[in-house]
């Protein structure tokens, strides 16, 4: 499932790269990159190796659906920040993802990325739980 992912961030592109400055096929910022091993430097850009982003990308969406336990909260931590989820969930600390959104508390952008996300992988794979 979460392999699909890059389809919606970079469209399956390794050398992709936004306007906020993440780059690759997992669309990962320099300072992600860094705390999951990669090397980001002016000379090496380890986010442009599949191989080596999708490792990276594996072990923060590990670490993000431990922390909140539900996918589309890590999916959506994985494309604002998990300091902009975790914020949004101050005030409901038990909150879902599909709360927060209509609570407005997670950007537009989020809800559309997570929305799309899931979509695809319905449509590809046939999944129904998530």
């Amino acid at each position: 499932m979460i392999l699909r992912l890059p389809a919606i961030g970079s469209g399956f592109g390794p050398r992709a790269q936004s306007a906020s400055g993440s780059r690759g096929l997992w669309q990962l910022k320099a300072a992600t990159a860094r705390r999951f091993g990669l090397v980001v430097s002016r000379r090496r850009d380890d986010r442009l190796e599949p191989d080596l982003a999708t490792r990276a990308a594996a072990r923060y969406l590990a670490v993000l659906h431990a922390h909140y336990d539900d996918w589309p909260l890590a999916i959506a931590a994985y494309n604002a920040g998990e300091g902009r989820v975790d914020r949004a969930r101050r005030r409901n600390p038990g909150a879902s993802f599909w709360q927060l959104t209509d609570d407005r508390r997670l950007p537009r952008a989020s809800l559309d990325y997570v929305a799309r996300f899931l979509a695809l992988v319905r449509v590809v794979d046939g999944a129904t739980d998530c």
